[in-house]
């Protein structure tokens, strides 16, 4: 049995990157933009999704008012529409989808994303300017850089057009993996996650270990610092 997405009613605390449809109100009073921290409420349910699983894992309010929900699919939908590249092996993977929503709750984009491998997106964050950065795992089917097989991800997404976008794959040869990205000053931001990576080259790993990893990227997406450090080992407690 398929499952599809769903949007219910719920009272969430800011930390959990809420939206409603009340939230083109939820201003700030000093500068007039939308304030992305404050608590707000979303009320009525929607089932978005097609006809094999598809599971949303994160969202984050945009700069106009809307949301953007941030999961996987394992097929392509009608409605609303996306494609689903990963099809080659009888739906056996999945894309990562990134859905943009309107303050009314109305979709405005759904965008596929990824390659012929399982891809999955778990977080999201809006930065200063509005784009959209995603975080989650890939599996490469061909070297990218240093990374090959599971490897890390990063979508930066222009929230008008998300045939705009950049993809990133921090990571190695041995296993990469990002969980959470959080948005800082000056459209930069930072993701976390894990690596098992000794080759990633942006990092250093010689544990021999999966090390907790701390990547930070600047507003073009490039590194400013990435550190991957095992901390349990290195407080003696493995």
């Amino acid at each position: 049995m398929a499952a599809a997405f769903a949007l219910a009613a719920a009272a969430l605390p800011a930390s959990a990157h809420p939206v409603s449809a009340d939230s083109a109100q939820d201003t700030d009073r000093v500068s007039g933009a939308v304030n992305l921290d404050s608590k707000i409420t979303f009320s009525g349910s929607e089932n978005y999704g097609g006809a094999l699983d598809d599971s949303f894992k994160a969202v984050a309010r945009t700069r106009d008012g809307g949301y953007v929900a941030v999961g996987y699919s394992w097929a392509a939908s009608t409605d609303p529409a996306w494609g689903h590249v990963a099809s080659t092996n009888n739906y056996a993977y999945s894309d990562g989808l990134v859905v943009k929503f309107n303050a009314d709750m109305g979709v405005e984009w759904a965008q596929n994303f990824g390659g012929t491998g399982t891809d999955v997106l778990f977080d999201v964050d809006v930065l200063e300017n509005g784009t959209i950065v995603a975080a989650g795992q890939s599996f490469l089917a061909e070297k990218v850089g240093n990374a090959v097989n599971a490897s890390g991800w990063v979508l930066m997404i222009d929230p008008d057009d998300p045939s705009l976008f950049k993809e990133i794959f921090p990571g190695g040869s041995k296993g990469d993996y990002l969980q959470a990205v959080c948005a800082m000053e000056d459209n930069e931001f930072v993701v976390l996650g894990y690596s098992a990576s000794s080759d990633a080259g942006d990092w250093e790993n010689s544990t021999g270990t999966t090390c907790g990893l701390a990547i930070s990227y600047d507003s073009e997406g490039e590194v400013n610092w990435a550190v991957a450090n095992n901390i349990g080992g290195s407080a003696g407690l493995t």
